[in-house]
């Protein structure tokens, strides 16, 4: 029932995974959903699937009305006869699909083409003209407030299971990639209902094209998705939704054969693989494995920065894993000893510490762990860094499975370090280096140029 979710009024992506703790959940309850706003590109149309695994399974229904992405170039070929609105909103969108190699996005379009081919997807698409009877290209849609945002209204099972939201939902490539800050309203909470009823209202107006015409000033007509591009969705559509597989970790074969050498190693190894190999989903994998072997297990997963910590934690808690993160968290000291008193007494199932180098070496965070005589998992992300004399100190013998993650294992002038790392982690289980990615087109070539700087003898004393 969605009235037992526990959902706070604003989620925000700096702070909040919104894909799991909103979308995700409030769609394995949702029977009906409609959704307004947004671009029509294959990227946007993807992220629209977001969280739709449970959706898909229960033969959840979707409507979805989008804007095409309309260059002054393109508006101009329609003004000029050159071309037509389907055909150009058909051919930015097919140009747009092919370049898609991202195998989680390709699998969310997958999954909504399924749902097209069902009958259980319809969409339609947002032609605003200006006064003159001009298409107005992105930009100019931008200037709109009014159509220019993005909400969306849940029904569930019952009646008064109705729950809506309104806000920003972006992508910035260059910077902080998605961006999520959206407002949510729940229709059985007196204050709320009005903003749900708002939102219901002001889709149905534009899905049955209700009185649109000369609306803010603007001629908008809705259109039905082209049938070029509804065809293209169809060929691409799985036979049956078991074939759908919205999860976002599928390994590579080179990555199945590190996760293989760990385990046949007693659990215990180093990945060194190049950056952007994909490090940390093959040791998330390698620890879900471990996983299944033991239901009683503590994983304490270590990084060199704040950042890596957050990015540990988006993909965590994707995976609905009960998560602590230290020092962050207030008593955090308190909660790691109970999962060490519950994991000693075989009863605490799964639960993940992220934390710091710095955290994870202090004598607060090491006595926790000393108390434990159960199953623990020590991921070590940069794992050179955990040679340094003090990050050294929280190398102790209570983990008894260790994984070290690195694209460069021996530390510079430090080789009693790097020995450190080898004799604790037992040794390097799986090697894939940049001229092994690159030669097998896991990553780009590229040229190096380097440029030679020579220290003078204090600055080199000092480094």
């Amino acid at each position: 029932m969605m009235k037992k979710l526990k959902l706070k009024h604003v989620y925000d992506s700096v702070v909040d995974d919104v894909y799991n703790d909103f979308f995700n959940a409030v769609l394995s309850k949702t029977r009906s959903h409609m959704r307004f706003g947004g671009v029509f590109t294959s990227y946007n149309f993807a992220a629209c699937a977001e969280g739709m695994q449970d959706f898909i399974m229960n033969d959840g229904k979707m409507e979805l009305i989008l804007m095409p992405s309309f260059s002054k170039k393109d508006v101009e070929a329609i003004h000029d006869g050159i071309s037509n609105n389907s055909k150009i909103i058909t051919d930015n969108w097919i140009m747009e699909i092919e370049q898609i190699k991202d195998k989680f996005r390709e699998n969310h379009v997958k999954a909504l083409a399924w749902l097209l081919k069902n009958n259980l997807l319809e969409i339609k698409l947002i032609i605003v003209k200006d006064k003159n009877n001009k298409i107005l290209n992105h930009e100019g849609i931008s200037n709109i407030k009014l159509l220019d945002r993005k909400f969306g209204i849940f029904l569930g099972e019952k009646t008064e299971e109705i729950i809506s939201f309104q806000g920003e939902i972006t992508r910035d490539d260059q910077h902080m990639g998605e961006h999520y800050h959206i407002d949510v309203f729940k229709y059985w909470n007196e204050d709320e209902k009005k903003w749900v009823n708002e939102h219901f209202k002001e889709f149905r107006k534009y899905w049955i094209n209700e009185k649109l015409e000369n609306i803010y000033g603007y001629n908008i007509d809705i259109i039905s998705l082209p049938d070029a591009i509804r065809n293209s969705l169809l060929k691409i559509a799985p036979e049956s939704k078991s074939q759908i597989n919205l999860d976002f970790i599928k390994l590579r074969p080179y990555q199945k054969i590190a996760c293989k050498n760990w385990f046949d190693n007693n659990c215990k190894g180093i990945f060194e693989m190049a950056t952007g190999t994909g490090k940390t989903i093959t040791g998330l994998n390698a620890a879900i494995d471990l996983i299944k072997k033991y239901n009683n297990l503590i994983i304490v997963i270590t990084c060199p920065t704040t950042i890596l910590v957050e990015q540990w934690k988006k993909i965590l808690r994707r995976l609905k894993m009960n998560v602590i993160i230290a020092p962050e968290e207030t008593n955090w000291d308190r909660k790691i000893d109970e999962y060490v008193y519950l994991n000693n007494k075989n009863s605490g199932g799964v639960i993940t510490i992220i934390t710091t180098y710095d955290t994870f070496c202090t004598d607060k965070f090491i006595q926790n762990i000393q108390k434990s005589v159960g199953n623990i998992l020590l991921i070590s992300d940069e794992v050179h860094r955990a040679g340094s004399t003090e990050a050294q100190k929280g190398l102790i013998p209570q983990y008894k499975f260790r994984l070290g993650l690195t694209a460069t294992l021996e530390r510079y002038f430090d080789e009693k370090g790097t020995n450190v790392l080898l004799n604790y982690f037992d040794k390097t289980v799986f090697e894939y280096d940049l001229k092994n990615a690159i030669d097998k087109n896991m990553l780009v070539g590229y040229y190096y140029y380097p440029i030679y700087l020579h220290l003078t003898e204090d600055e080199y004393l000092a480094y």
